[in-house]
């Protein structure tokens, strides 16, 4: 696999030298990630001290790099589906980098806090590609292992935060050198990342990010994560008003759902039992260990005075038990299933209770001393003497155990929230887990900390007997949390592995072909001259119409094409041919569709490749057609978010429902002056309605006529059983011959409505496919990413050219991806063009 993008891909599945060397890039910034959290309250005061700054710098110190993740953490899961894993994990890195080196060198706290806020950018950016480079570029029977390995990376680093924090503060460089180590690894990260990650290509043609969505996003996340980390009581009043971004987030990512767009959170995910359930248990456990490791560094550093050397010997066993927990995770659930996760649940409620009994004996206090009242008898215990051996062996014990069970838990879950995710959100998913998991993190250090702070008084008078008290207590909160993490378990399957490690992956391939609308300027106009089948396809369709055929070629390769470059005459022949060639570029590579659908115009083209009728056959129907159809009253098209239903007292004789395209994406067909009328009323109404790209009623009793004018044409050409699966978008299923082979259903279609969800629903319920849109933009790709098949990750949609038209160098990469993610698949490709 070149670092260019072109050679080697996830389509062909890395070989096992490349596949180590993925991990090897992704896995250090994993351990970054979580490294840089749970590193910094050590040194804080380190750094307070150092950079004489007043005792709030701590604060100032975490919020510099906690807001700028938040704010830009989802933008930076979304930016792989839309730039390719590569560019979006080179870029974080570097930057986290060199801001590590520029933290390392700060001379005073504003520096730092300029360095900390990069540090946050890039990491925003970097920590998401950790687990889309997981999920993406791994087969689905090594994921299983990688997500373990992913897991037991993110609890060491949190564990080995702590511990390093307090070993290096005792070095030379002080505080300094926990950014300067950050710096080779990052770039080694980097070097690798350039290799063996692949390039641009890798997710290709997908719209703009969503840029008011991001920011909507990045409000409430930031709305509810600064009161939760800045520590400051007036801060508090802004956590109810995250509520109002968020609200306004969620009806704006559905409004972009019902247009077609791409949004950034795709909130079909939530109704995923599996994806809902796995992401519940991953956010406890992230408040759960966000509560323990701060409350346990307060106790260990404020209460009992320990140093650097001495807090990292105390979180040791947790490291181990983390590691031994991780070794074993995958080899447990594969044999037992959803039981592993329960033990492992059960693991980590005994450990923590343990705990919270242990702490107070190995203080020579009554094991029992968080049930006592805060009285004389408590504080008078607080210069005892610690029992000797035999209570840090119950202290240790119970440090391994919960960090068994809590491997147990988290590896699995986030095994199944990952892989129940499909492909192509794999990007948005990462983020939204990084997201949650931050916000989780925030949550139960907010809230342990208060009310850690409320049982323990004043810290400056408090004794070691209250510090110890008051954890053992608020220990107890997290024994809650790992009971409620156990019921939500019994919600994940019972196997406790997504079905896509147990099933084979390869799905057959359905070729979708677009309708009118969809045509753009220079549409696959950079395959031509470079893919030979195409190329040819598209000279041969050029040559049949004539001169009228050299006018058309020279208007489709313009930049900005004339008016006339929408009126069906010079539409639907070029879209005809280009669909038809992009198929037969398909087929050329060695792939035989499983299923054919068109939209419109673009049944013509899946009857062309089913056999049905040849290309020339199928031009000269085309253009018989339009020629029909072009002297019709001037007329459109209205895209409505609305069902029928909801749109059935706004119709009449001549406004009708040409197209149902999804649940609440209905088309309304019918000559220009009516349906100006009610579009006026819809939009008065509150609909959301836009015009699209035709100058004619298709779809509508306005073309019956002109459509019954060409059934002698069609009577002429011997129609022919189709050799391949053809679906019908008129006719909504797979077609019988007799509809096949009547004249009479093909001339009528531009006068017929198209039931475009109806046909996908009943060609999904045959099976599932990997959905290729073997035509410009990916119209189709957006609708069919909502279907339940597609969001469930059963079928999977990818788009033969990009979104958006008129860059050559792009048409010829999202080719490229298409056919490496066909390879994925298990489809032998023949690789000549």
């Amino acid at each position: 696999m070149s670092g260019g993008g072109s050679g080697g891909s996830p389509g062909d599945g890395p070989g096992g030298r490349v596949r180590r060397l993925v991990m090897a890039a992704v896995l250090p910034i994993g351990f970054l990630g979580f490294f840089e959290v749970s590193v910094i309250p050590v040194i804080a005061p380190a750094i307070r001290q150092d950079l004489e700054s007043a005792h709030s710098a701590t604060q100032l110190v975490i919020l510099a790099y906690t807001l700028p993740f938040a704010l830009l953490v989802v933008a930076g899961g979304r930016l792989a589906d839309l730039w390719g894993i590569r560019r979006v994990f080179l870029l974080g890195v570097g930057g986290f980098a060199a801001a590590s080196l520029l933290a390392a060198a700060s001379w005073d706290l504003p520096s730092l806090l300029v360095a900390r806020g990069a540090q946050g950018m890039g990491a925003a950016l970097m920590t998401p590609q950790v687990l889309t480079a997981i999920r993406f570029l791994l087969p689905a029977a090594r994921r299983g292992r990688a997500f373990a390995m992913y897991a037991l990376v993110a609890c060491l680093a949190t564990a080995c935060g702590p511990l390093a924090g307090g070993f290096l503060t005792h070095s030379a460089l002080g505080w300094r050198i926990v950014f300067l180590i950050e710096v080779p690894v990052g770039l080694a990260a980097l070097a690798v990342g350039a290799w063996c990650l692949p390039g641009p290509a890798a997710r290709p043609g997908r719209p703009g990010i969503d840029v008011r969505g991001t920011l909507l996003a990045g409000v409430g996340v930031l709305l509810l994560v600064y009161p939760l980390t800045s520590g400051t009581s007036w801060a508090w009043a802004l956590l109810p008003l995250a509520a109002v971004p968020l609200v306004i987030f969620v009806r704006h990512e559905r409004r972009v759902e019902r247009g077609g767009g791409q949004p950034l959170v795709s909130l079909g995910l939530f109704r995923l039992p599996v994806f809902t359930a796995g992401l519940s248990v991953t956010v406890l456990v992230s408040v759960l260990l966000g509560a323990f490791f701060l409350l346990f560094v307060i106790l260990l550093q404020d209460g009992l005075a320990y140093d650097g050397p001495r807090l990292g010997q105390a979180i040791t066993p947790w490291a181990i038990g983390t590691a031994v927990g991780a070794a074993l995770t995958s080899r447990l659930t594969r044999r037992f299933g959803r039981r592993a996760l329960l033990a492992g649940a059960v693991l980590m409620t005994l450990g923590m209770g343990a705990f919270a009994w242990a702490v107070p004996m190995a203080e020579g206090m009554p094991a029992f001393a968080w049930a006592l009242p805060m009285g004389e008898g408590v504080p008078a215990l607080a210069g005892a003497v610690p029992v000797a051996g035999a209570t840090s062996v119950p202290l240790a014990l119970a440090l391994a155990a919960a960090g068994i069970g809590t491997s147990l838990v988290a590896t699995p879950a986030l095994d199944l929230v990952m892989s129940s995710v499909p492909a192509g959100e794999a990007g948005g998913a990462a983020g939204m887990f990084t997201t949650f998991r931050q916000i989780g993190g925030a949550v139960g250090v907010a809230v342990a900390g208060a009310f850690f702070y409320a049982l323990l008084g004043d810290p400056v008078s408090a004794g070691r007997a209250a510090y110890v008290r008051a954890f053992s207590i608020t220990v107890l909160l997290d024994v809650v949390l790992c009971l409620i993490i156990l019921g939500l378990i019994f919600m994940l399957p019972r196997s406790a592995e997504p079905a896509e490690l147990t099933e084979p992956v390869t799905r057959p391939v359905a070729l979708l072909f677009p309708g009118q609308g969809a045509q753009a300027a220079r549409m696959g106009a950079g395959l031509y001259g470079h893919e030979p089948v195409f190329t040819a396809t598209m000279d041969t369709a050029f040559a049949l119409m004539g001169p009228e055929g050299d006018r058309l070629r020279e208007e489709w390769l313009r930049e900005r094409p004339s008016d006339l470059f929408d009126d069906v005459t010079r539409a639907q022949p070029l879209l005809y041919a280009v669909n038809c060639a992009l198929g037969r570029m398909v087929m050329h590579r060695g792939v035989r569709p499983a299923a054919l659908l068109g939209h419109s115009v673009g049944e013509m083209a899946a009857a062309t490749l089913a056999g049905v009728f040849s290309f020339e056959e199928g031009l000269r129907l085309m253009r018989d057609r339009v020629e029909q159809i072009k002297d019709s009253p001037p007329g459109g098209m209205l895209a409505v978010a609305g069902s029928p239903g909801d749109l059935a007292p706004y119709l009449n004789g001549q406004v009708v429902v040409g197209a149902v395209n999804g649940p609440r994406q209905t088309l309304l067909a019918g000559p220009s002056g009516p349906l100006g009328e009610v579009r006026e009323r819809l939009v008065a109404d509150g609909f959301t309605c836009r015009p699209t790209r035709a100058l004619q009623a298709f779809h509508s009793p306005a073309l019956s006529a002109h459509a019954a004018a060409s059934v002698p044409a069609w009577h002429a050409t011997e129609l022919r059983p189709p050799e391949l699966p053809l679906y019908s978008a008129y006719r909504p299923g797979r077609l019988p011959d007799a509809d096949v082979l009547a004249p009479e259903f093909w001339a009528g279609q531009p006068a017929e409505p198209v039931l475009f969800r109806t046909a996908l629903d009943l060609m999904l319920e045959d099976g599932d496919f990997l959905l290729v849109e073997a035509g410009p933009g990916q119209g189709l790709c957006a609708l069919a990413r909502r279907h339940p098949a597609v969001v469930s990750g059963r079928s999977a949609v990818i788009g033969l050219l990009p979104a958006r038209s008129g860059d050559d160098s792009r048409d010829r990469e999202a080719v490229d991806a298409a056919f490496h993610r066909i390879s994925a698949e298990g489809h032998p490709l023949d690789r000549r063009p």
